[in-house]
């Protein structure tokens, strides 16, 4: 789940420190909610989504459980059935449990040899058939804290500048926690993304700042970052490029499915999907080919049918 070395906000290094430490144990707790105690893990699920508005049901039973788990701890709180009474009674505890379960964890570049060959071998094939001066479409999903967002943005501009073709790009930013959001918006980002950003990069799409760097403007202006439910909300349509990595290994496999095919709805024929190496396209391989099998880029294979009207919160 966790990297190694993060380039996210101090707050959710601290979240990714814990969920290491976690994930290096046992949780005894967790065996006994799970499945032992499922109505009460329905009912924590349900006074989330009352209270705060997000829905967890879709996704992995053992990942909710393990944050329950720490929140009971650092509450001292034995029983699941106490915690979830102490849930329904104190408000302010939905907003903590949904920001252990909303963990970002992301870098710039994350994967590198992923985005080498998503530059070398992906956009080129991408850019390929647009006409000149048209719109080149992005999704990324679960975009946390946005290095993803303004990673894919960098190789954009620089396959521009190294091709002389020049086209507007329209990078949608999405995810559930409006804090990633903001912090992804104001685009600054600690000293440490040097270990990320190779020096070249840095001194051509950043600018130094007091607290590390920010990035410039120009890169800034493609990117809209949103507030979105992928799940749930509409989906973008006539995508050139969806980018969903480490997401849907949180999620239900059913749920899954219904977001590859989500996915292959909202790319345009011939768009490419960009999955995590720990994801795939399971069992729809009707609907995508392989550009990349070691680092999980397909491309569509179909026609897309109709796709649901698109709802744009931007």
């Amino acid at each position: 789940m966790a990297d190694s070395r993060s380039t996210t906000r101090p707050h959710l290094q601290r979240v990714e420190k814990r969920a290491s430490r976690n994930e290096r144990r046992s949780p005894a707790l967790l065996q006994e909610m799970l499945p032992a105690a499922p109505d009460v893990l329905n009912r924590i699920l349900t006074v989330l989504r009352s209270s705060t508005g997000h829905d967890f049901f879709p996704y992995k039973k053992t990942g909710i459980g393990r944050s329950i788990e720490r929140r009971m701890s650092q509450l001292q709180i034995a029983d699941a059935e106490i915690y979830a009474h102490y849930l329904e009674e104190h408000p302010a505890e939905a907003q903590w449990l949904v920001n252990d379960l909303l963990i970002n964890v992301t870098r710039f570049f994350r994967d590198p040899e992923a985005f080498a060959t998503l530059k070398q071998d992906i956009l080129p094939q991408l850019f390929a058939d647009k006409p000149k001066r048209s719109v080149f479409r992005v999704w990324v999903v679960g975009c946390a804290s946005g290095e993803e967002s303004y990673s894919i943005a960098m190789l954009l501009r620089e396959h521009m500048d190294e091709t002389g073709q020049e086209f507007k790009v329209q990078l949608y930013s999405t995810d559930l926690d409006q804090d990633a959001i903001a912090f992804a918006r104001a685009g600054t980002y600690p000293p440490d993304i040097v270990h990320d950003v190779e020096p070249a990069r840095l001194q051509r799409f950043f600018v130094k700042v007091k607290t590390g760097y920010r990035v410039k403007k120009e890169i800034r202006d493609m990117a809209t970052f949103a507030v979105r439910n992928v799940i749930t909300d509409a989906p973008f349509t006539r995508l050139d490029l969806v980018s969903c990595r480490n997401l849907m290994i949180y999620l239900e496999p059913e749920v899954q499915s219904r977001l590859i095919s989500t996915f292959q709805l909202a790319l345009r024929p011939g768009g490419a999907l960009f999955l995590s190496p720990s994801e795939s396209i399971g069992t729809h391989s009707e609907l995508f080919a392989p550009l990349s099998r070691e680092w999980r880029i397909y491309r569509t294979t179909r026609v897309a049918a109709p796709a649901p009207r698109e709802k744009d919160n931007t």
